[in-house]
């Protein structure tokens, strides 16, 4: 990462912001593959991501609005994208030739293909890229901020970090470990907007509970596909459920020591930095 000053930041944000979304528009142009709805997903997580950084400057009801069509834009490619997912990440188990797997991978193909056509044979794409360029034109009329209401941004986002962290450990769930990979995928983005030295180490910290939070979310979608797949075969759906929880444990582990790290300081220490205008 390298060094800017702080006062860019509200300029760095927007054009981070549209940057991201013109990526998505980018990938639904014309024919669109798997991947490129998987980058078009991404691009609008990130979009997401820098938006929070505005969050003080903005009216609620302004960022309601912005941040719920995004959201819904991106739901218009998730069931293509997480079809898809499961095919790389089943690939990625079935290398066990203890773990028989024909009926499994052919639920998944049909799963894809089914979500490919309804894809292909709706309006999908275009509504898609109509919500996205709503939200694009409505910032590009320019949005009031300074870096003093873009630090309370970072302070909101790793604040809500802190508080996911602290309900997962109070009672773990999926839902609540979803949560925090959210937060931590969040604050991921805003790190990378902000491009600090100071914080390297957490944009690390962040990407690396995003990321594996993301794969144990994946698997335990997986297991619920298995379970509930026709012609089940108890004994080797038994040795695929065996497989993925010891590596959801091991995720979780590694995903939970690592968010202790990065959530350690309190919000206000977290944002000194910036704050003080040492950051940059």
């Amino acid at each position: 990462m390298t060094d800017v000053p702080i006062n860019d930041l509200p300029t760095r944000i927007a054009a981070f912001i549209d940057n991201a979304l013109r990526a998505a528009l980018d990938a639904l142009s014309d024919t669109v593959a798997d991947q490129d709805v998987h980058d078009a997903r991404k691009a609008l997580k990130k979009a997401r991501g820098g938006f929070r950084l505005l969050r003080p400057a903005l009216a609620d009801e302004i960022f309601r609005t912005h941040n719920l069509t995004l959201r819904d834009a991106g739901r218009l490619l998730s069931p293509l994208r997480d079809s898809h997912s499961q095919l790389q990440l089943f690939h990625s188990l079935e290398d066990d030739t203890w773990l028989p797997s024909a009926r499994i991978e052919s639920a998944l193909y049909a799963d894809h293909s089914q979500a490919r056509h309804a894809f292909d044979t709706t309006n999908a794409r275009v509504l898609c890229k109509d919500m996205i360029g709503q939200v694009r034109n409505a910032l590009s009329a320019g949005t009031t901020a300074d870096a003093r209401a873009n630090i309370e941004g970072l302070r909101r986002i790793y604040r809500k970090g802190r508080h996911a962290l602290a309900r997962a450990r109070k009672k773990d769930s999926a839902a609540r470990r979803h949560e925090l990979r959210k937060q931590a995928k969040y604050l991921r983005v805003a790190l990378e907007i902000i491009d600090a030295s100071d914080y390297a180490h957490a944009h690390d910290r962040a990407r690396k509970v995003a990321s594996w939070l993301g794969e144990d979310h994946d698997l335990a979608v997986l297991r619920e596909r298995i379970a509930h797949s026709d012609h089940a075969s108890i004994s080797s759906d038994e040795r695929w459920f065996r497989r993925i929880r010891e590596r959801q444990e091991k995720l979780q582990r590694k995903a939970f020591a690592k968010a202790e790290e990065l959530f350690e300081p309190k919000p206000n220490a977290f944002v000194a930095n910036l704050g003080s205008g040492n950051g940059h």
